[in-house]
């Protein structure tokens, strides 16, 4: 179990490296905004995963610090986030946590705002340029939900608040992501609510 975790966190890590190497790459002249489109490839929405029930997640209580949540369909998830950190240029940022449910279950969210924002003051309700979203349970070998450009993958995150004195970052996020199959899979009303410590 400790070789999958650790294999999940590097390839978080190296997805983290790609998003901002991306945006290193175009932020000079000619920049491209990133975006994934949905692809004539495949759009079969796949509606058929279905997650145990967890007494301890409320869809109707607001989220307490370092937490996160969503739904999935008919299903509810939330979790604790236990690392949250910016890029070197302050205008990413990357958390992830185990869930409630399944300590096992790992959601990562990377979210880019090149060029519109960076986190050096206080900001309010800004759009990501990007985003990549994980759910990876690593008692298998698989992710339950990942990027893929070949399916309707299009992750949008929204800083409602963030405070640069304390470092609280509260925001939301919600779109389609791919399944293990390449199908896609519609992720709404998600929140987040943590600290990052600015450097």
């Amino acid at each position: 179990m400790l070789q999958r975790q650790i294999n999940f966190i590097a390839r978080l890590f190296l997805t983290s490296i790609f998003l901002i190497g991306c945006v290193k790459e175009y932020s000079g002249e000619g920049y491209m905004p990133i975006s994934i489109v949905p692809s004539e490839k495949n759009n079969k929405i796949d509606s058929s995963i279905i997650f145990p029930n967890c007494k301890t997640c409320d869809s109707v209580s607001s989220l307490n610090e370092n937490s996160w949540s969503f739904h999935n369909y008919s299903s509810f998830l939330c979790g604790k986030i236990d690392t949250a950190f910016l890029n070197l240029e302050k205008n990413s940022f990357t958390f992830f946590g185990p869930s409630n449910c399944s300590k096992d279950t790992v959601l990562s969210l990377v979210g880019s705002f090149y060029p519109t924002a960076v986190f050096d003051k206080d900001l309010f309700n800004i759009t990501s340029s990007s985003a990549i979203l994980y759910l990876s349970a690593n008692n298998i070998p698989k992710a339950i939900f990942k990027p893929d450009k070949g399916s309707n993958t299009s992750i949008k995150i929204t800083i409602d608040t963030f405070s640069l004195k304390t470092g609280i970052l509260i925001g939301k996020f919600t779109g389609y992501t791919s399944t293990e199959s390449g199908d896609s899979s519609y992720i709404s009303s998600g929140k987040f609510n943590l600290i990052i410590k600015p450097q």
